[in-house]
């Protein structure tokens, strides 16, 4: 009589989607970057206090994609035949505008036309403003993360009508594997890698320029 040894294969390790989103570089390089405005539409500005900063915010990356030859900006609207075009302070010429009905931006169409602008291939970072914080924007967000994407949400670009909801979104967003908190600032600094910056001038005034106070409450953001 042999006694029998029952030998446990080794499974070849795997790493989990949140492993593979929190190793992934996240480090901003124009190449690989998108920016993504989401739903800054005329029919929300009476509602929101915080209209003028996301427009201010908005408006400071649009014209910065270009200086900085960002491969693509693309452009949100909520079901426009009752919440209007975005607003008439946003240049969106040049920009993919994609008229929606689902609260994400990021659908099997807009990622189409975005791999097209990245040679067949996701970017590897996008840069994420508009509103609602709690809504379009916070899925927007977590659809990117799943496909492996660093989602870098401009804090002084997003807005909820209601502070708690700007609040619960905010938390949602920083605890999200994938997604930082980040500024309009921080992102073009970063983008622009040092003052040698063929457009570092033009970007410096586009800084320079006082934007309206965010008026959402920016509480909680470390957990404290």
């Amino acid at each position: 009589y042999q006694r029998r040894v029952r030998v446990k294969k080794k499974r070849p390790k795997t790493m989990s989607i949140a492993s593979r989103l929190t190793t992934r570089a996240s480090r901003l390089t124009p190449p690989t970057t998108a920016l993504f405005v989401v739903d800054i539409q005329e029919r929300f500005r009476a509602a929101m206090p915080a209209m003028p900063a996301v427009i201010g915010a908005a408006d400071r990356m649009l014209k910065a994609a270009p200086l900085l030859e960002l491969p693509c900006v693309l452009v949100g609207e909520q079901y426009p035949r009752g919440l209007g075009h975005t607003v008439a302070e946003l240049d969106t010429s040049g920009c993919i505008v994609h008229e929606k009905t689902t609260f994400s931006l990021w659908t099997d169409e807009t990622a189409a036309k975005v791999r097209e602008r990245f040679g067949g291939n996701l970017p590897a970072a996008v840069l994420l403003c508009g509103i609602e914080a709690h809504v379009c924007v916070l899925q927007t967000a977590l659809d990117l993360a799943e496909q492996g994407v660093a989602v870098h949400v401009l804090v002084d670009g997003i807005a909820s009508v209601h502070p708690l909801d700007h609040a619960v979104a905010l938390e949602r967003l920083r605890s999200t594997p994938g997604v930082s908190l980040s500024s309009t600032q921080t992102a073009l600094f970063e983008l622009m890698g040092a003052k040698e910056h063929a457009s570092f001038k033009a970007i410096s005034q586009l800084v320079r320029e006082t934007l309206p106070a965010p008026r959402m409450p920016f509480w909680n953001i470390g957990g404290e």
